[in-house]
Protein backbone atom coordinates (compact mmCIF):
# COMPACT_ATOMS: atom_id res chain seq x y z
CA UNK A 1 0.00 0.00 0.00
CA UNK A 2 1.40 3.00 -1.15
CA UNK A 3 -0.33 5.82 1.00
CA UNK A 4 -2.54 4.72 3.78
CA UNK A 5 -6.45 3.76 2.98
CA UNK A 6 -8.18 2.95 5.58
CA UNK A 7 -10.28 0.16 3.38
CA UNK A 8 -7.40 -1.09 1.94
CA UNK A 9 -5.85 -1.62 5.15
CA UNK A 10 -8.28 -3.45 7.01
CA UNK A 11 -8.38 -5.87 4.21
CA UNK A 12 -4.59 -6.39 4.08
CA UNK A 13 -5.20 -6.74 7.96
CA UNK A 14 -7.41 -9.21 8.02
CA UNK A 15 -6.17 -10.88 4.98
CA UNK A 16 -2.71 -11.91 6.14
CA UNK A 17 -3.58 -12.03 10.07
CA UNK A 18 -1.66 -9.60 10.86
CA UNK A 19 -0.55 -9.74 14.61
CA UNK A 20 0.92 -6.48 14.66
CA UNK A 21 0.02 -2.95 13.38
CA UNK A 22 1.64 0.19 13.59
CA UNK A 23 0.80 3.83 12.45
CA UNK A 24 0.73 7.60 12.94
CA UNK A 25 -2.46 9.25 14.85
CA UNK A 26 -4.50 10.48 11.82
CA UNK A 27 -4.45 7.35 10.72
CA UNK A 28 -6.51 5.51 13.64
CA UNK A 29 -9.42 7.62 13.87
CA UNK A 30 -10.24 6.66 10.01
CA UNK A 31 -10.95 3.11 10.71
CA UNK A 32 -13.80 3.31 12.98
CA UNK A 33 -15.85 5.16 10.86
CA UNK A 34 -15.63 2.69 7.97
CA UNK A 35 -18.27 0.23 6.96
CA UNK A 36 -16.02 -2.52 6.33
CA UNK A 37 -14.87 -2.71 10.26
CA UNK A 38 -18.09 -4.34 11.35
CA UNK A 39 -16.81 -7.62 8.74
CA UNK A 40 -12.87 -7.46 9.43
CA UNK A 41 -11.79 -9.73 11.21
CA UNK A 42 -8.98 -8.51 13.42
CA UNK A 43 -8.98 -11.17 15.97
CA UNK A 44 -4.92 -11.88 14.73
CA UNK A 45 -3.86 -8.77 16.14
CA UNK A 46 -1.67 -9.08 19.92
CA UNK A 47 -0.84 -5.38 19.59
CA UNK A 48 -1.12 -1.77 17.43
CA UNK A 49 1.82 1.03 17.68
CA UNK A 50 1.09 4.48 17.10
CA UNK A 51 4.02 7.15 17.39
CA UNK A 52 5.01 10.56 15.79
CA UNK A 53 2.89 12.18 18.02
CA UNK A 54 0.35 12.30 20.84
CA UNK A 55 -3.02 10.41 20.52
CA UNK A 56 -6.34 11.33 22.37
CA UNK A 57 -7.47 8.85 25.05
CA UNK A 58 -10.85 8.43 23.69
CA UNK A 59 -8.65 7.16 20.31
CA UNK A 60 -7.07 4.56 22.06
CA UNK A 61 -10.45 3.22 23.83
CA UNK A 62 -11.92 3.13 21.10
CA UNK A 63 -9.61 0.73 18.47
CA UNK A 64 -8.60 -1.53 21.61
CA UNK A 65 -12.56 -2.07 22.15
CA UNK A 66 -12.98 -2.97 18.58
CA UNK A 67 -9.93 -5.45 18.69
CA UNK A 68 -9.31 -6.50 22.21
CA UNK A 69 -5.43 -5.66 20.98
CA UNK A 70 -3.75 -2.99 23.27
CA UNK A 71 -3.14 0.05 21.42
CA UNK A 72 0.40 1.08 22.71
CA UNK A 73 1.98 4.87 22.35
CA UNK A 74 5.38 4.79 21.21
CA UNK A 75 7.76 7.76 22.51
CA UNK A 76 10.68 9.17 21.64
CA UNK A 77 12.05 10.37 17.91
CA UNK A 78 9.22 12.66 16.54
CA UNK A 79 9.60 9.82 13.21
CA UNK A 80 7.40 6.23 14.04
CA UNK A 81 10.39 4.16 12.08
CA UNK A 82 12.87 4.92 15.24
CA UNK A 83 11.67 3.92 18.92
CA UNK A 84 13.17 5.37 21.92
CA UNK A 85 10.83 4.27 24.77
CA UNK A 86 7.35 2.48 24.81
CA UNK A 87 4.60 2.00 27.38
CA UNK A 88 4.12 -1.32 29.05
CA UNK A 89 1.15 -3.10 27.00
CA UNK A 90 -0.18 -3.74 30.47
CA UNK A 91 -0.19 -0.32 31.49
CA UNK A 92 -3.37 1.78 31.15
CA UNK A 93 -2.79 4.69 28.35
CA UNK A 94 -2.20 7.55 29.84
CA UNK A 95 -3.42 11.10 27.65
CA UNK A 96 -0.70 12.37 25.56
Amino acid sequence: MERFAAAEALRLLTEHHATMAEGIPAMYPMLPVRPELDEADLSSLTRCTVGGQTIPLSTIERRQTRSGAPLIELRGTPTPSTRNRCQAPSAWPSPG
